[in-house]
């Protein structure tokens, strides 16, 4: 998360605000994982009144030091405080008795407000204090500033303020675009903590949600409501991800909390009714769709309040917005349902009211209610219909509707199939089979039976949808090279035969876990001499599919591998059989990223593995061959047994140190006896 700082420079009124500071803020800051600074710290070139602005209205928190009254602190706390409602915390030094440098006083505009104080003379004593009201106010969603406590209805969208670099656009779109979901959870992670990380997370997760990523999509969301918990994007997404997790809890949930902003537009609250709707509707469907029998299931879900219920959201949307047309439409259909099952089920219908005529005047209530918003949801599509036609636009959603709609309003095979037929060739399988799912919900309660046939086979809906694989685990080789000459030995030549049995060994044994289990394993590696190779190999003979992953395109990373003959035409063997993926374009990290100095390829290739292998399953454990030693280098074998455990992946060690040592002592003591005379006897 992203911090800024409010303080003055250098020495004033005795206080020196710079070693405060370092001593106190920094430190503060590192601790509880903040990055961020003062207005001092941006380098690049610009306004730094624009940098201020954008800084006080983005940031996760600010921090402003009110120790002396200092014009420009009070300026930037009075923006900060009109353009984000929580989240800023105030700092003043003690004051010292006897000492008139340093004021007791406080403004009586923000005289109530609670801040931190500090000894001036030793400000890191008070690193623990201040770190726990950061932890604190950051967990919690008090409004802390005056402006908003008065007028709760206050807007300012940071993510409007923010530019984003136009590599890092670029990025996600390629990403997007060619479908690469471990691209863009990196990405995700790279912004972390930026200027720009909002506006940046919500097109990650606009894209990550695109690509079907539902699992990285989720975290990037849930990443930005924690500094916007009431934001109607967030919480709207992330509603309809939980739903589709099947955590309809968690999904309700998030839709109470997306109700809180008061800034809702008419269309927004018709969007949250529907998804209310929709949730609904699946716990109806659960309360009947085990049922042995077509009467028992109609039995079921007449019984079942959440139909009634569920119309009813489905309804409430619709009034607030008639261009949700959608919204409209699956309240027509319900009511289909229900008055279908209703006719079937007479006695079930009864037995819900108190009498006869309140049962019957409660059918007839249901006829009308059919009717009338058959009647609106009809006119709200041809009107529709004929804008997209004047506009020459073919959305397949509304030509789905249209279709959807004349299976509900007419008995004519022929008519149903037109329409169906006519939206089918605009659909991809996904959205096909949303389209049969709603079909086949009526043929399992037993309505409109022949209708569902003919309208399944005009959308081809008996195609099994693709399903991402549940039964797959996936081993992450990395592992140290083959020493140079020149080099301090690591992994000398010599023992490329033990490694390689080592290597093969642990991916056999993995082999077998996975088979024992109903799953299939697939390896990944980059490709360097060494190691990654030898992966590659045992992954072979073992018959274990491979990918290899490389940090920059084949061409340049073969010219600057340095292969000897030998292993490049073991390399190019790799990867003439393999599918490879590449990270960068370049072997230079992206050049939004220059400013942080941590972040290097190396590292950043690590966290791109890991994600490729995240993206394909659940199942991940690292396999590293790595003599136990650091890193030479940012990155390396070293960097990546640190991080796998972080991000929830177990790590399996082949000790190369161990390996290396029977072999070093051998040598030796071939060496000594190659050394000693020979005496004759």
């Amino acid at each position: 998360m992203r911090a800024f700082v409010v303080r003055p420079f250098g020495t004033r009124e005795g206080i020196d605000f710079d070693a405060v500071g370092q001593r106190l803020i920094e430190p503060a800051l590192l601790d509880v994982e903040f990055s961020g600074d003062t207005t001092q710290a941006i380098t690049e070139a610009g306004s730094i009144h624009e940098d201020m602005f954008l800084e006080l209205v983005g940031a996760q928190l600010v921090l402003a030091d009110i120790s002396i009254h200092n014009a420009n602190v009070f300026y930037e706390l009075g923006i900060r405080h009109a353009l984000r409602p929580r989240a800023t915390i105030l700092l003043r030094a003690q004051s010292v008795a006897g000492d008139p440098k340093i004021r007791a006083d406080v403004p009586f505009d923000i005289h109530g407000l609670r801040y931190c104080t500090y000894d001036p003379e030793d400000p890191a004593a008070s690193v623990e204090d201040l770190k726990r009201s950061i932890r604190e106010t950051a967990a919690a969603y008090r409004v802390d500033s005056p402006v908003y406590r008065l007028l709760p209805d206050l807007v300012v969208d940071a993510a409007k303020l923010r530019v984003l670099p136009l590599e890092l656009v670029e990025q996600i779109d390629q990403a997007r675009r060619a479908k690469r979901k471990a691209d863009l959870r990196l990405l995700a992670e790279d912004v972390q903590g930026m200027r720009f990380e909002e506006p940046a997370l919500r097109l990650i997760a606009e894209a990550l949600s695109g690509v079907g990523d539902d699992a990285g999509a989720v975290e990037a969301w849930v990443r930005l409501r924690i500094t916007r918990p009431n934001d109607y994007d967030a919480n709207h997404r992330l509603a309809t991800l939980y739903a589709g997790q099947g955590d309809l809890t968690r999904s309700d949930q998030t839709i109470a909390r997306a109700f809180s902003n008061l800034t809702l537009t008419d269309s927004q609250r018709s969007e949250l009714h529907a998804l209310r709707g929709s949730n609904l509707k699946r716990h109806w469907r659960a309360a009947w769709q085990d049922g042995p029998s077509v009467e028992e299931r109609q039995r079921r879900a007449l019984r079942s309040p959440h139909l009634s219920e569920a119309i009813a959201q489905y309804v409430r949307g619709f009034d607030f917005d008639l261009d949700n047309y959608y919204t409209g439409l699956n309240a027509l259909s319900l009511a289909h349902v229900q008055l279908g099952v209703a006719c079937r089920q007479h006695e079930t219908w009864r037995t819900n009211f108190a009498s006869e005529s309140d049962a019957a005047a409660a059918l007839r209530e249901l006829e009308s209610h059919v009717e009338r918003l058959s009647t609106l949801v009809d006119a709200v599509l041809r009107a529709k219909a004929d804008n997209a036609r004047r506009r020459d636009d073919t959305d397949p959603w509304l030509l789905v509707s249209l279709a959807d709609l004349r299976f509900l309003q007419t008995d004519d095979p022929g008519r149903v199939v037109g329409g169906y037929e006519r939206a089918a060739s605009a659909l991809d399988q996904a959205q096909r089979q949303s389209v049969t799912a709603q079909l086949k919900l009526f043929a399992r309660l037993g309505l409109r039976q022949e209708l569902v046939a003919t309208a399944l086979a005009a959308v081809g809906g008996d195609e099994p949808a693709a399903q991402a694989r549940s039964d797959l685990e996936a081993l992450v080789f990395i592992g140290h090279g083959i020493d140079s000459r020149s080099g301090p030995e690591r992994f000398p030549g010599r023992l490329e035969g033990t490694v390689a049995e080592a290597i093969e060994d642990r991916v056999r044994a993995a082999k077998e876990v996975a088979g024992r289990a109903g799953r299939d394993l697939i390896g990944l590696a980059a490709a360097s001499d060494g190691g990654d190779i030898l992966f590659h190999e045992a992954c072979s003979r073992v018959g274990v599919g491979t990918g290899v992953y490389l940090p920059i395109p084949d061409e340049l990373y073969r010219s600057s591998a340095g292969f000897s003959p030998i292993w490049l035409r073991r390399y190019l063997d790799v990867l003439a059989s393999r599918e490879v993926h590449t990270m960068n374009i370049s072997p230079l990290i992206p050049s939004w990223l220059d400013l942080r100095p941590e972040t290097s390829s190396w590292p950043r290739f690590n966290r791109w593995l890991l994600h490729q292998g995240k993206v394909r399953t659940d199942r991940v454990t690292v396999l590293a061959l790595w003599d136990g030693q650091p890193s030479r280098w940012l990155g390396g074998v070293a960097n990546m047994v640190d991080i796998a455990p972080r991000r929830g992946v177990a790590v399996d060690v082949i000790d190369l140190a161990a390996l290396v040592s029977p072999h070093r002592a051998e040598s030796k003591t071939q060496q000594k006896a190659a050394d000693t005379p020979v005496t004759a006897a």
